[in-house]
């Protein structure tokens, strides 16, 4: 929070507080800055957030989005990527990857389909390797809906 407050006092984003309707005395903002307070509710999360002019989980995982920040004992990341676990982003970041996929496998699999219709009385090389493009992408497509089944 001093990070982010500047030269501003503990004063002023006590008063800060105030102004939103949940004050936070300047000594318990001073006590957190300097680590003899080491928990804060939410709501004091979310109003000092508010005061400073910054999203929460600036102040949860500061530095986004390159700092090094310890999520969990035993568990260093990128701020940023604190944030997306925090946030749950990471599992959704997960699943919307997945279901592109999906859909360009499909979109991959009409234009195979298309192709091999098309080529009818072509030499039977060629309609082979356009069964083997078939066959690969419903390979693929089958592994991506099994990881889609387990992200849920």
């Amino acid at each position: 929070m001093k990070r982010l407050r500047g030269k501003r006092s503990a004063q002023w984003l006590a008063d800060q507080t105030g102004e939103l309707g949940h004050p936070i005395p300047r000594t318990t903002i001073s006590e957190t800055e300097n680590g003899r307070r080491t928990s804060i509710t939410v709501q004091e999360l979310v109003v000092l957030a508010q005061a400073l002019g910054v999203p929460p989980i600036e102040l949860l995982y500061p530095g986004v989005p390159d700092a090094d920040t310890e999520v969990l004992p035993n568990d260093r990341r990128t701020a940023w990527q604190a944030a997306q676990w925090f946030s749950g982003e990471d599992r959704q970041g997960t699943a919307t990857a997945l279901a592109r996929k999906r859909d360009a496998l499909l979109q991959e699999l009409a234009q195979a389909q298309n192709v091999f219709q098309r080529l009818g009385n072509a030499p039977r090389m060629r309609t082979q390797d356009i069964a083997d493009w078939t066959q690969r992408i419903y390979d693929q497509l089958a592994e991506v809906e099994e990881r889609m089944r387990a992200e849920q």
